[in-house]
Formats: structure tokens, sequence, C-alpha cells
């Protein structure tokens, strides 16, 4: 079974079989920001946190490209979860063996359990047994890997929140909402979880920070005035912004959709200043499944644009792109 992707849209078709393997030139700064910000993991996820708050898309997706590059690991050639292998014994203990920990740490490592389910369920296990500094080790383990998991942000915030961190917990929740297929769900959860007196403050504080956001991209946007789509999003042809095919990063397909036969399209909507940079992205549909979802969008967005010209000059506008992931 091979992957076959394509992208869609006006004057796109000849990304399906060159989209650009290596970055161009103003992919290069764009990182090289990226990596000035992540001279250690702790900072580079309190940059992403800190992009995220401030509605700043670009940068926040720039440093999730970052993040595994510079401090991923590769997975153990057995596909077993090496970190649970090293740590499922009594050595975890000092002293007397923490019997209960051990325990949760087998049932965590259990081999038929998907990857990411693992790595949280060994984070849980050390919040179970009030050790939240080992919990938080192993989601920042997680995260320089799979930066763009929700569930994995979730956690930290969990776990942040345990250890009195309440603007980090915020902080950590607003990035799980940009990357999870039902963002209004999420918030609506948020606002439940918000009622439970003080342990809900993180998720109040979380929602406040998100509506902050959304004021400030939308007078981003406002500041730029950019030309609307057409009522056909620009899908046939109508004028917008052409993606530069040569400085895109090509998307791989995730291997838990390779596994799991995934398949759909997502629908972005970028706003493009007039030097052809994307300032925002909307996603304006979903494939159904948030592992393709999110690989889409961190490729993506290293794209530039040839802007649109209105009489005579380069003008913000809306393009609007479609990414279809089959299998053959």
């Amino acid at each position: 079974m091979s992957p076959f992707r394509r992208l869609t849209g006006a004057a796109v078709s000849v990304l399906c079989l060159a989209a650009a393997a290596a970055a161009a030139p103003a992919i290069a700064a764009v990182a090289t920001a990226a990596t000035d910000a992540c001279t250690t993991r702790d900072k580079c996820m309190d940059a992403i946190m800190e992009a995220a708050r401030d509605g700043r898309q670009l940068d926040e997706m720039a440093l999730m490209r970052a993040l595994p590059r510079n401090y991923g690991t590769r997975p153990s050639p057995t596909g077993t979860h090496a970190a649970a292998d090293a740590r499922d014994d009594e050595s975890l203990a000092v002293g007397e063996p923490d019997t209960v920990l051990i325990a949760l740490l087998r049932d965590a490592g259990r081999v038929g359990l998907p990857a990411p389910e693992r790595r949280r369920a060994l984070a849980l296990a050390y919040l179970q047994a009030s050790k939240p500094a080992e919990a938080e080790l192993e989601l920042d383990e997680a995260i320089a890997n799979q930066p763009s998991y929700a569930p994995y942000w979730l956690d930290l915030a969990e776990v942040y929140a345990r250890q009195g961190r309440r603007d980090k917990a915020a902080a950590a929740l607003v990035v799980a909402t940009g990357w999870t297929v039902d963002a209004d769900a999420l918030r609506q959860a948020y606002a439940r979880a918000a009622q439970r007196g003080s342990t809900g403050a993180p998720y109040a504080q979380a929602l406040a920070l998100l509506g902050t956001r959304t004021e400030a991209m939308a007078r981003r946007e406002a500041a730029l005035a950019p030309r609307p789509l057409a009522k056909d999003r620009g899908v046939k042809g109508g004028p917008m912004p052409i993606m530069r095919f040569d400085t895109c990063i090509k998307p791989e397909y995730p291997r838990s959709s390779l596994r799991n036969e995934e398949t759909g399209m997502v629908q972005l909507d970028f706003l493009v200043d007039a030097e052809g940079k994307p300032v925002q992205i909307r996603k304006m549909r979903s494939s159904g499944y948030a592992d393709l979802d999110n690989a889409t969008l961190l490729s993506l967005s290293a794209c530039s644009f040839k802007p649109l010209v209105v009489d005579g000059k380069p003008a913000a506008a809306w393009a609007a792109v479609q990414y279809v992931w089959t299998l053959e």
C-alpha cells in the first residue's frame, strides 16, 4: 500500500508530483527564527505556547516543525516503548519499591496500546502516583516527537494545574485547541470545566486567552483589509494568490493514518499579505482526522505565495487550498 497525495485548487495540480522536498530561502529564514527560539526544549515549548496565546499561527507552526527536528527521538526498532521497557522494573524506586507505580507503568506499557496512548498512559501513571515532575518529563518527550498531538497538551495542562502553574496550564489548553478536529467542542468542554471552582481556574483562563487571541487575529486581518475569496472559494480559478510550490514542504502521510487507512480532504484558507507571505490560516474543512489535518497545516504553512495583483499593485488577499489524502 503506497500513499499518494495531491493538492487541488487554482493552478495547483502540478504539485501532485512536484512538491518541493527542500525548503526555499523564505522557509529557511522562518526556520532560522524558530531555531533561535528553540535553544532548549523547554524554551521551544514555551515559545509555542506564547505564539499560540498571541494568535501568531505561522510562528507557532514553524516552532512545531523545529521542536522534533531539534529534540525529537527516533522510535525503537522493535516498535515498543523504550521508556516503558527501561522503567518497567523495581529500579524506579529509591529504597523500598513503589509497587503501585511499577504496576501502573507495566499496564501503561502493554504492547496492544498505540504509541501515543502508551505515552499518555505512562504520564497518567506518574500523575496518579503523585509524581508530577516525572509526568511532565514524559509529556515533554512525547510532545518533542509529535507536537501537534492535542491530547498531549491537554494532559500537560493537567500536570501544570496539579503543580499550581495555572498560567502555563491555560497556555497548554490554548495550544490544544488549535490542533484538535473540533475546536468548538473543546471550548465547550473548557466552559463546563471552568465551573468546577478553584480547579476550573485554568479552563476559565484559557477561554479568556482564546477570546483575546481571536480579537488579535481579527485586528490583524482588519489592518490588512484583504480581498475576500469569491463564492466558489477560488477553487475554479477565481482571482486569488497562487501558492509557490517550490517553497513548500511536502506533507508526509502520518504513520498512524497509514496504519488506520485514513483518507480525506483538508481545505485551508490562507490570509496572504502583499509580499506573498501567509499571515493567518483558517481550517475550513477537516478530513475528519486530526493527524491528517495537522500534517497538512504544518507542511503547507511553510509555503509562500505569488500575491494577488489589483490595479497593477500587489494586495493582501485570501487564498483557498485543498489537500486530498488518498491511498492507492
